[in-house]
């Protein structure tokens, strides 16, 4: 079958390459003018994708829900998370204020800023949000400071201050107050005396002083949404708002040094960081890319002329294949934007196998032609099969949904036939006109890869054998070690900060969480009884969730009223 192959295909390169040596200067010059075109048409039509959501298929249930979700809700997806944090609750509230101020004033860089569960109409209804237990403890905690924030309002001064202290120590040495709580208010202020003179003081937090232990909640953490207008046709979608954050932190003062931090996260955050480093590493492993194919290729052919017809054909392959992505696609997305690294490291194969062909025809005394058809005949059957079996394997990709990876799939495998194509019409052009030279002059010598160095495998089967079997023994129980990992998050630079203020949201309980999951109903007594069942979820119980998640599973919007169903069995099974 091989032979065969090989057979055919020489016969027809044969053909072939006479018709390119005898045309070798237009060939050269017509690819290098086609490129030409190509490239400047991919460089003013070829787009970026930045937005991570498009890579997902719009078909797939979960986007179809989440579409119409969003069509009701807010919509957190592309919201940049402005995470502040403050040495005491107040500068933390007054410099998240602060930020809401300045990046509304920005309505062409944000559509919408809120901080949830703050603004006027907390300030002012929030109690109405608790219990009566928690009022009740609340206004006994008020009552018990009533008199010290009157005197305080009377007469704010640090004697003042001195003396309530010291009446409440005295008090609590009697029994009549906490001990605990009036060593605490002496430490603060002992503090805050101290730190009186530093370059930024921090001051008392007399929140945490007269509230703590009380029901209402204290935090040094305040996060503000914000929903940036992000151009996804820009490699950093989100660049312009974040720049503004970073620009409003400033401006007011919101650093470290002033006891404030302000950290960005959420999804425009996290792809912003992840692009900014994918195409640090995709620039830097171009370049170490090419330089290493360059002294692989030198070492493999022995000669600059061969070596530079290779990676002319690599750079007039990649700008063909950014054309043809151009017209299949039209963007590059995160994914894709790795084409360029597998096809140059693919695509240099072509050139090394039939070069090397090339190089040792030409020193035994074959005229420029005569090589390269014995070139193509030797190694022209391989080629073409290894690019039908590369190209198929990457055309794998095309059907999934996951549309970053078929679109890659797409761009790679065809880049494949374009190398291809290449190495037998524009590389041997060039060697034929332009870089056309003598072996006795131009080649450095032998082929280095010629020498066998590796023969000492072929001397010792039985050895390479037995370390084979030790290596398969010893993977066997590492195998089994190996688990999916469905977070996301953990795909990305961990020295982020986005990544870091994401984890620390996550570590964080309650509605502070960057995670969430949305569950759709077709009516309000079904959304009603799957709310219900919120306390089965926060046990945890393994059973219960896999029930609750088999039950409801991603058509909930269809069923009838699938969660009173659910919860009656749950019931009746459990007791």
């Amino acid at each position: 079958m091989k032979d065969r192959l090989d057979a055919a295909v020489g016969r027809v390169l044969h053909r072939w390459l006479g018709t390119v040596h005898a045309h070798a200067t237009r060939v050269v010059v017509g690819t290098l003018l086609l490129t030409l075109v190509l490239g400047v048409y991919a460089g003013l039509f070829l787009g970026i994708n930045a937005d991570n959501v498009a890579m997902v298929s719009p078909d797939l249930p979960s986007r179809v829900y989440h579409a119409e979700f969003s069509k009701h809700f807010p919509n957190l997806e592309n919201a940049l998370l402005v995470v502040v944090d403050g040495e005491t609750p107040e500068l933390a509230r007054k410099g998240v204020e602060g930020m809401e101020q300045a990046l509304r004033a920005q309505p062409d860089r944000f559509e919408d800023v809120y901080l949830p569960g703050g603004g006027t109409f907390f300030e002012r209804n929030g109690l109405l949000y608790r219990s009566l237990d928690e009022l009740d403890d609340f206004a006994d905690r008020i009552a018990a400071v009533q008199p010290i924030l009157a005197e305080l309002e009377r007469d704010a001064s640090v004697a003042n201050l001195t003396r309530l202290v010291a009446t409440g120590l005295d008090e609590a040495r009697e029994g009549a107050a906490n001990e605990a709580e009036w060593s605490d208010v002496l430490d603060r202020v002992g503090r805050a005396t101290v730190v009186v003179y530093d370059e930024f003081p921090v001051a008392i937090s007399w929140e945490e002083v007269l509230l703590r232990g009380s029901a209402l909640d204290l935090t040094n953490r305040q996060v503000l949404v914000a929903h940036p207008i992000l151009d996804f046709g820009n490699v950093f979608a989100a660049g312009n708002a974040i720049a503004a954050i970073r620009e409003a932190a400033t401006e007011r003062g919101l650093v470290p040094e002033h006891g404030i931090s302000v950290r960005v996260t959420g999804n425009p955050a996290l792809n912003y960081e992840e692009m900014a480093g994918i195409l640090y590493d995709v620039f830097v492993a171009g370049i170490f890319c090419f330089a290493l194919v360059a002294v692989i290729l030198w070492f493999a052919l022995r000669s600059w002329h061969l070596v530079v017809a290779a990676i002319a054909t690599l750079l007039v392959g990649l700008v063909i294949t950014a054309a043809f992505a151009t017209v299949a696609v039209g963007y590059l997305n995160i994914a894709s934007l790795a084409v360029a690294i597998l096809f140059i490291g693919l695509g240099v194969d072509f050139g090394i196998h039939l070069g090397t062909r090339f190089a040792d025809a030409l020193r035994r005394g074959a005229t420029p032609l005569e090589a390269m058809r014995a070139a193509a005949e030797d190694v022209g059957g391989s080629l073409v099969l290894c690019t039908s079996t590369t190209a198929i394997a990457f055309f794998v990709f095309v059907p999934t949904d996951y549309r970053g990876v078929a679109q890659l799939g797409l761009i790679a495998g065809a880049s494949m036939i374009f190398v291809l194509l290449l190495t037998f019409s524009f590389f041997p052009a060039l060697l034929f006109s332009w870089l056309r030279f003598e072996p006795e002059r131009h080649l450095a010598g032998e082929v280095r890869f010629q020498r066998r160095w590796w023969s000492v495998f072929d001397a010792h089967p039985k050895a390479v054998l037995a370390i084979a079997v030790a290596l398969l023994a010893g993977a066997i129980p590492l195998v089994q070690r190996a688990h999916f990992d469905a977070n996301v998050v953990q795909m990305r630079n961990p020295e982020t900060e986005s990544v870091q203020t994401f984890n620390d949201l996550l570590a964080q309980a309650g509605s502070a969480s960057p995670w969430y999951v949305d569950a759709l109903t077709p009516d309000l007594p079904s959304a009603e009884a799957l709310a219900r069942l919120e306390d089965v979820l926060l046990a945890g119980l393994p059973r219960q969730i896999e029930r609750l998640r088999t039950a409801i599973g991603p058509d909930v919007i269809t069923r009838a009223n699938p969660p009173a169903e659910l919860r009656r069995r749950m019931l009746a099974d459990d007791g």
